[in-house]
């Protein structure tokens, strides 16, 4: 169950540069809580991977809205993935019609490659999201420039 990633910053990236673009969305959700004065916490699976999905379909929406990007502006998206499925769900419900073939193809097998290492270790929380990043830097073909969104 538990994980860590640990990485280098500078100020001077050889590997990836950070850009200042990012947008947050949030929501009260009762997934998973542990109530007051209860020994154990209140689960639900399904709201959860719901609550997942919808926060990276606002989060998206809102960062493509106030940057004027589309999906085909990146070479691939890495998730924190609590399971690799949940992360695929989402990248599928923003892969509608109006998105070209090419697009789709190149980012759900970016999403294959990204999540190479975390279908082998399984979750680590927080640093899923970071274990996607060096499975996709390590498995898959990326250029100089290549644009990769964080979710």
């Amino acid at each position: 169950g538990a994980g860590a990633v640990a990485m280098m910053i500078s100020q001077s990236p050889r590997i990836l540069e950070l850009n200042d673009d990012a947008v947050a969305f949030t929501e009260d959700v009762y997934d998973f809580w542990r109530p007051s004065g209860q020994p154990y916490p209140l689960v639900d699976g399904a709201l959860s991977k719901d609550a997942y999905i919808r926060s990276f379909q606002e989060s998206w929406q809102e960062y493509a809205r106030r940057y004027n990007k589309s999906l085909a502006d990146f070479s691939s998206l890495c998730f924190h993935v609590p399971f690799t499925k949940m992360g695929k769900k989402a990248l599928d419900s923003i892969l509608t019609d109006d998105v070209d073939e090419e697009t789709k193809t190149r980012l759900t097998s970016g999403y294959d490659a990204a999540t190479y290492y975390n279908r082998y270790v399984g979750n680590i929380y927080t640093g899923s999201l970071y274990l996607s990043l060096i499975s996709l830097l390590e498995t898959h073909d990326l250029a100089a420039n290549d644009t990769i969104g964080l979710f």
